[in-house]
């Protein structure tokens, strides 16, 4: 440790970024001894260079963690919007990457609640993100809630992303993840309603209407939203999107149906149908939602075979995928999955041999025993 506190704090603000991550790291080695650059680092933690922000995080809770900590809550309700963003920054990082004592911990979350009307965006933002690391969820949902509500899509979008991260325990929060949807936060409320699962039941037409007029990722969320919840209910609704002509939309339905799994049951002669739907992603879709629907019908096994010949790679490896959810139950297209296993694309030969290790039969282990010898 050559250079003095002094030099290194003048360090902090040289124009090579290496010079000032060096210089911020260095001062944490010198623990309680480098109070003086505590004001400095503090600056630090709103650098251009992410690694010297990080750097200054550390150093400073090598330094004196309390007092940090302290002055980064004070700094969150300075006039310079800048030193509030570094302040909030310099919280979210402490919590998100030190273990903080207890009284610490109240310490910040309590400096947090009372941030949720701070004048900036992102100080709230942070909050939303935070809160869940410091305090049980019933302390954190009512806040989280009413982030759905900011003026800000950022805001909404972080409380979203962190009711789910509670799961099943953030079902109170189901009526305003439905009120705020269309708010810009679809995607991630969607999300957090798949996270709760039953309790979300009353979402269900908010999700089944994000199937039909979304975009492809959102129908994704909705599709996967749906069969985390289990609603026998919304089974209806995606018989009749099967039929529309928008082959996203009937996509989207096959894969809500696939994550319903058993409860879907009156769906499988309209998914039968769309085995030869012009589309190859529907197709392949229907073949995955009838092997999780009917696991155990050696029919079904019978009428996807003919498919792992169709002329799309995804079609089948997705038949191979929807005879390796039935197990013993496709023992009848043990001959046509080790046709697949000589498929010239790998994720169809590789999905045909998991399907054939899951059905195990004699003549499934044996073609298995041969390309491991082969191979």
């Amino acid at each position: 440790m050559s250079e003095t506190i002094s030099e290194l704090i003048q360090n902090l603000s040289d124009p090579a970024v290496e010079v000032r991550a060096g210089a911020a790291k260095t001062l944490g080695e010198h623990g309680a001894t480098a109070k003086a650059a505590v004001p400095a680092l503090l600056k630090a933690v709103n650098d251009r260079s992410a690694a010297v922000r990080d750097c200054a995080i550390a150093s400073l809770s090598k330094i004196n963690l309390g007092s940090t900590v302290s002055a980064l809550i004070q700094n969150l309700e300075d006039e310079d919007d800048r030193v509030r963003t570094s302040a909030a920054r310099g919280i979210s990082t402490m919590v998100e990457r030190f273990e903080l004592p207890a009284s610490t911990k109240q310490q910040v979350f309590q400096a947090l609640a009372q941030a949720v009307n701070n004048r900036s965006w992102f100080v709230r933002s942070t909050v939303m993100a935070t809160l869940g690391e410091l305090a049980p969820v019933d302390e954190v949902l009512p806040i989280l809630i009413a982030g759905l509500a900011d003026a800000e899509a950022e805001v909404r979008q972080d409380a979203a992303i962190a009711i789910q991260c509670f799961g099943d325990e953030a079902e109170a929060a189901v009526p305003h993840l439905i009120d705020a949807f269309w708010h810009d936060i679809e995607v991630y409320a969607a999300s957090a309603l798949g996270s709760i699962g039953p309790g979300a039941q009353a979402a269900i037409p908010r999700l089944l209407e994000a199937l039909e007029r979304g975009h492809e990722d959102l129908r994704a969320r909705a599709a996967e939203a749906i069969g985390e919840i289990g609603s026998a209910a919304a089974v209806p609704a995606l018989i009749k999107f099967l039929q529309q002509e928008d082959a996203g939309l009937r996509r989207a339905a096959a894969e809500a149906l696939q994550g319903l799994g058993p409860v879907a049951t009156a769906a499988v002669p309209n998914l039968i149908v769309a085995l030869e739907d012009k589309s190859d992603e529907v197709k392949a879709m229907a073949a995955k939602a009838l092997g999780e629907i009917e696991s155990e019908n050696t029919a079904i096994a019978e009428l996807l075979m003919p498919l792992l010949q169709d002329e799309a790679a995804s079609v089948r490896a997705s038949t191979a995928y929807a005879l390796q959810l039935m197990g013993k139950h496709a023992e009848v297209a043990v001959p046509a999955l080790i046709e697949a296993f000589r498929d010239e694309v790998e994720r169809v030969s590789q999905s045909a041999a998991r399907a054939l290790a899951e059905i195990a039969t004699p003549e499934a282990k044996e073609a298995i025993a041969r390309y491991r010898q082969w191979s």
